[in-house]
């Protein structure tokens, strides 16, 4: 089993569950529900270097992101914000562990600002919160997939 297939696997079933997780409101923490979705692809960014299986699990993360199937801003956000990171990866040359940590605040900066930006200027905690949840998430869901 190729290093891709097992990686976008892991992330398949993991992004599922974080779906799953994030519409039930279980872990809410503070008021504050980490993105776990958009967390778990870009810790994905990290492992996968086909775009074929990046593209079919950022299509996957962007039909689980909101409460109901459909396209809306949301669902355009996190695959743009998704991609975008996926191509600039390729330029950086940190170690992957920092590498995940960069991807998560930048894109959760990103995909919020894409969302709403009015919601990031007048929500600066909130969004620092969530920064913090999805590093948690983002981080354990790293260390398991080095495991893989």
């Amino acid at each position: 089993m190729s290093p891709n297939f097992k990686h976008a696997l892991f992330f398949f079933v993991a992004i599922g569950c974080a779906a799953l997780l994030q519409r039930t409101g279980m872990i809410a923490f503070g008021g504050v529900t980490p993105n776990w979705v958009l967390a778990f692809l870009l810790t994905a960014i990290v492992f996968i270097d086909d775009v074929f299986f990046f593209e079919g699990l950022a299509l996957w993360a962007s039909g689980l992101i909101k409460f109901y199937p459909g396209i809306d801003v949301m669902s355009i956000g996190l695959f743009a914000t998704g991609n975008v990171l996926f191509y600039l990866k390729r330029s950086v040359s940190w170690r992957s562990g920092i590498n995940v940590g960069i991807f998560i605040v930048v894109g959760t900066l990103f995909f919020n600002a894409l969302v709403d930006i009015q919601f990031v200027k007048n929500h600066l905690d909130i969004i620092g919160l969530e920064v913090i949840y999805n590093l948690v998430g983002g981080y354990v869901a790293y260390f398991l997939a080095r495991f893989l």
